[in-house]
């Protein structure tokens, strides 16, 4: 399925996009923290995935209110995107990013909202006075809602956190494209970028890839720098029923390798781009090998590696002795067992020798 560009007459300085899926507990907070920012020539695209919880009547609600403001735009179940053979909200996705006029985009997604008001007027003010960046993200909190586990700042260089999210080392205040292709650090919630795509298409590989934030925003990368803003300005909520925080540790880590076949197997990005994925790639498969536990886990790995087309053929050929050096590991670990009880047996049988 292809999307086709809309264009409106609308030509405000940010896109906000605020995609929507049964979210009802959280969509008024997250619509009020855009509301209350400073900037105010802005545009809100708000596409519900065909909500059942109620967030429809929310956003109608919203629409009416300001209706300068808001776009709102019901998507029909049956356009979904399929991707591994499962239906996705990869079409509202998309949708929302070619329904985008602004000059700069916004992203405020889930389960998200933001905490500063000053957030869009200090990105936007960065990127108008430095042309040569394409992408300006922030520091935000995790706030969990079913745990006690106490909110903290997503990057942060002490090392104390034992939390159930990740937390980052503080990024650099400027990065290029060679930093983000060796692993994602840039939270959604947290970002501005200039609106590339009203003059070209999103990529091919983006119907594909089972994760859209890193993969978007490599793409936004091939436009100029990224820059670092070390304040905090969103919050990030980790809940039980959330689409990406209720998946297990191996499903997470099956996500980050089904961004690699679609991204390697396209023609978007220099040879020197292209190797420091590769590496993120071999990085991120030994991790998801040392996780397997049965056929099935095996299996996809395998199918994961054969899905890379024909001049990913070297990579391929690394990643299929990855799989066979940690096949064999896991043979000697399950012969282990049988190993000491057949030593113990020749022991006995050499001592009862003896006493013969």
């Amino acid at each position: 399925m292809r999307i086709l560009k809309i264009n409106y007459k609308l030509n405000p300085k940010v896109s906000i996009i605020i995609p929507n899926y049964n979210h009802v507990a959280f969509l008024q907070q997250r619509l009020d923290s855009v509301f209350n920012q400073t900037v105010q020539d802005f545009e809100v695209i708000l596409l519900d995935d065909a909500s059942t919880d109620g967030a429809v009547e929310i956003c109608l609600k919203y629409a009416k209110q300001n209706p300068s403001k808001i776009r709102f735009l019901e998507h029909k179940r049956k356009n979904n995107i399929a991707i591994n053979d499962k239906p996705s909200g990869r079409f509202n996705m998309l949708y929302n990013l070619y329904s985008a006029n602004g000059k700069y985009i916004a992203l405020c997604e889930g389960d998200d909202y933001w905490i500063d008001p000053l957030k869009l007027q200090k990105q936007v003010d960065f990127l108008e006075a430095n042309e040569d960046y394409a992408l300006v993200f922030t520091n935000g909190q995790v706030v969990y809602t079913n745990t006690h586990e106490p909110s903290h700042l997503i990057y942060n260089n002490t090392s104390h956190y034992t939390t159930s999210y990740r937390v980052f080392n503080l990024p650099e205040e400027t990065t290029d494209i060679y930093k983000l292709a060796s692993g994602n650090y840039i939270h959604t919630a947290g970002v501005v970028f200039r609106n590339w795509i009203v003059e070209q298409e999103v990529p091919e590989y983006m119907y594909r890839v089972t994760i859209g934030d890193w993969p978007l925003h490599m793409m936004t990368a091939t436009k100029g720098l990224i820059k670092y803003l070390d304040e905090d300005m969103f919050c990030y909520r980790v809940h039980d029923v959330g689409v990406y925080s209720k998946k297990t540790a191996l499903q997470k880590k099956q996500m980050t390798l089904g961004q690699f076949p679609p991204i390697l197997n396209s023609n978007y990005f220099e040879n020197s781009v292209r190797e420091v994925i590769e590496t993120y790639c071999l990085k991120s498969s030994k991790s998801y090998l040392c996780t397997c536990k049965t056929g099935n886990d095996f299996q996809f790995f395998t199918d994961f590696s054969q899905s890379l087309c024909p001049k990913n053929e070297a990579l391929n050929n690394k990643l299929l002795q990855l799989l066979d050096k940690r096949n064999q590991n896991q043979n000697k670990v399950l012969m282990q067992p049988v190993y000491l009880r057949l030593l113990k047996r020749i022991k006995q049988y050499i001592k009862n020798t003896l006493k013969l």
